[in-house]
């Protein structure tokens, strides 16, 4: 009782180890699976500051179009090479939802529900109790983790000019998570241990963005937001408190070749404001994120464009893996298809992940797929 009770301290306040999370993504409070939408995604992230479904630039709210709404699915696929030993396992997330209203010509409003971080993990180990007079006893730990932090944003997009944009959002972040341990027993004449501990997450952040076309095929974003407090609670108890991360990033968009868009993108997230929620043992660090991609028509349907996409990105993770750093890169591939003359559309996207810690024994690779449906009444 005494060891299982010190294993869930642990595993509340501390990032525990590759072998007991089972995967290098979810270290810490979770992975980062972000407000970009399936476009968004299958273009690298490429477009992010200037995609108006993407809950990053309140300014990029502006070119949305008609007043619509945008919900996202993105199963991940997940596999995991520790010391020889090999994990499966898959991951189900709703990633995005999005709404936008036009109020006159030069207004848009928005709001998105977005993932922060999604702390959903599961694994287990095998062991022996010793026992007085030199028995033992085999049991089964499991360790498991299912939630995730969601960010909730208001934002407001105005048109300035047709060249100029500029757009504020007020951010909400929200969340909770289940750690579960359980110690099961060979012998039943032992009880079964479990422990629950349910940890809420709240905070509060702003954001600011632009959005500059200096000649028509040429469109540059830019967007930040400031971290406000983020506090952390067990049972309505407070256990810790630090800063929601701080972020600035920037997309470089050139539409003029017919048919064809091409972007790049880089992102600096400070997630290092985090380290405060728990002991030294969570070591988040602040990350870069870079995209490149290719959007280019291949036919029309309905009158209206179907673009096929491609991309590559590549980012550090937030949280470090026995005091390695996690980096990620994934390659992408996806098709946009138009629906009622334009007015809705699918959203389908490929992408594969490969993770890796420089001196690791570990690897993890991933299939994501991601469905977007932009739905404007």
């Amino acid at each position: 009782m005494t060891r299982s009770l010190s294993i869930a301290a642990a595993l509340l306040c501390a990032a525990a180890a590759v072998r007991a999370q089972g995967t290098l993504s979810t270290q810490g409070y979770g992975y980062p699976a972000g407000p970009l939408s399936t476009r968004a995604l299958t273009l690298g992230g490429s477009i992010g500051e200037i995609d108006p479904v993407s809950a990053l630039n309140p300014a990029a709210l502006t070119t949305w179009g008609p007043s619509g709404i945008y919900g996202q699915f993105g199963p991940e696929f997940r596999n995991v090479e520790v010391n020889g030993s090999t994990d499966q396992s898959t991951v189900i997330r709703f990633p995005l939802f999005a709404a936008a209203l036009h109020s006159g010509p030069d207004w848009v409003f928005g709001l998105s529900f977005s993932n922060v971080l999604d702390r959903t993990w599961g694994t287990q180990n095998y062991g022996y109790y010793p026992l007085v007079g030199g028995d033992s006893i085999a049991y089964t730990q499991k360790f498991g983790s299912v939630g995730s932090l969601s960010n909730m944003r208001l934002a407001a997009g105005w048109r300035l000019t047709n060249a100029l944009r500029v757009g504020l959002g007020a951010h909400f972040i929200t969340g909770q998570s289940s750690l579960v341990i359980t110690e099961l027993f060979a012998d039943t004449g032992y009880s079964t241990f479990q422990q629950i501990t349910v940890v809420n997450g709240s905070g509060t952040a702003a954001s600011a963005g632009l959005e500059w076309s200096p000649i028509a095929p040429l469109a540059l974003a830019l967007s930040g937001q400031y971290g406000g407090i983020l506090h952390a609670r067990r049972n309505d108890t407070l256990v810790a408190s630090a800063r929601v991360p701080s972020r600035a990033g920037a997309s470089l968009v050139f539409a003029g070749i017919t048919g064809v868009t091409l972007a790049a993108d880089g992102e600096w997230t400070e997630w290092s404001n985090m380290n405060g929620l728990a002991q030294s043992a969570i070591k988040a660090v602040d990350s870069w994120d870079y995209g490149i991609g290719a959007e280019i028509r291949i036919a029309q349907m309905g009158g209206a464009d179907l673009p096929l996409r491609v991309g590559l990105r590549r980012r550090t993770l937030p949280f470090q893996a026995d005091s390695q750093t996690v980096t990620e890169n994934a390659f992408s591939a996806g098709v946009g298809i138009p629906v009622a003359r334009g007015r809705g559309r699918f959203d389908f996207g490929l992408i594969r992940a490969k993770r890796s810690a420089p001196t690791l024994d570990a690897k993890e690779s991933a299939w994501i797929l991601s469905v977007g449906v932009l739905v404007r009444p």
